[in-house]
Formats: structure tokens, C-alpha cells, sequence
């Protein structure tokens, strides 16, 4: 890709790869004690060749960059390298908590809404069905937002945006405990 279709691309990554989750998940688990695992399975199966069609029309690189000839040179020096670029440790910095925050957060946000007395049915909505179309939403206007501004500032403005979003949690055990 060229850099100017980066953020569009990762957009379109992470908003496919939410509805893949989905279709795969909560989708094919519901369909297939209905109809049969194979009628399911066939039909996930059935939807790469639409995915096959885009690879194969999909134009070639301008120019093929050659693997590396060794495991160093495909580890190694890039990773001594990063250490040679000033301001190497902000960046090994950003790099490490950049998500570890909002991972965190989001592998804990199901038992805590139901440690707050929200019915697994108020949970299985806000998480899955809202939540999605939120973060579908979110990641499409990211994308746009990053071809305009450029990805360093987007990284920057929706890492803030992430860490005040997590602070809404206190909000909601806030207000549960009134």
C-alpha cells in the first residue's frame, strides 16, 4: 500500500475483522444449532470466494522487496535499529502502552458490568450489539480522520480518546453504587 492508504486500509481491517468475529462467532453459533454445522460451515466456506476475487484482481506491488536472507537480518537488525533512531524510547513506550490499558479494560468489562447487577442479556447487548456498531462506526470515521491528519496524530488524539473512554467505567460504577 502506499502511505497515504495505511489508515483507510487498517480501517477497513479492523472494521471486517469485527464483522468476521461476529459472523463467525455469536452468528454461527445461533445458525448452527438451527440448520447444521455443515449448512454453517459450508456457508463461512461460501464467503472467501467473493475475498478470493478481490486478491486475484487486486493490482501487484510497483516494486517486489526482496525477503530477508536470514533470521537476523529479519529480526534482529530491525530491532537494533529502532534503538538507533532518536527517540527510541518514547516510541518503545507508545509502542507498549499505546493498547495495554485498553486491553486490560476490555477483557474485564463483561464480569464487571455483571458484578454491577446488569442482566447478562443488558451485557450481551451493550458488548455485542451496541458496542460493535460503535467500534464499526468508530474504526470507519478513524480511518477517514487518518487519511486527513496523518497517522501520528491520530495515534495521539484516539489513544486520549481510548484513555477517556476507559474512565467511563467509573462513571458507570459510579453511578451503580448510588
Amino acid at each position: 500500500l502506499e502511505k497515504s492508504e495505511l489508515g483507510v486500509a487498517v480501517g477497513g481491517r479492523v472494521a471486517l475483522y469485527r464483522i468476521a468475529m461476529l459472523a463467525a462467532g455469536a452468528v454461527a453459533i445461533t445458525i448452527g444449532q438451527r440448520v447444521g454445522w455443515r449448512t454453517v460451515f459450508v456457508g463461512l466456506a461460501l464467503l472467501y470466494v467473493p475475498l478470493a476475487a478481490v486478491v486475484v484482481a487486486s493490482p501487484e506491488p510497483p516494486a517486489r522487496i526482496s525477503p530477508p536472507a536470514t533470521l537476523r537480518e529479519a529480526v534482529f537488525d530491525p530491532f537494533v535499529s529502532l534503538f538507533r533512531k532518536p527517540r527510541a524510547l518514547e516510541m518503545i513506550l507508545f509502542i507498549l502502552l499505546y493498547k495495554l490499558g485498553d486491553n486490560m479494560a476490555t477483557a474485564l468489562i463483561r464480569p464487571f458490568l455483571i458484578e454491577k447487577c446488569f442482566s447478562p442479556a443488558d451485557v450481551g447487548l451493550a458488548t455485542a450489539t451496541i458496542g460493535l456498531i460503535c467500534i464499526l462506526a468508530g474504526t470507519i470515521f478513524g480511518a477517514a480522520l487518518t487519511k486527513r491528519i496523518g497517522i501520528g496524530r491520530a495515534l495521539w488524539i484516539f489513544g486520549a480518546l481510548q484513555a477517556v473512554a476507559c474512565v467511563g467505567y467509573v462513571a458507570v460504577d459510579a453511578v451503580s453504587r448510588t
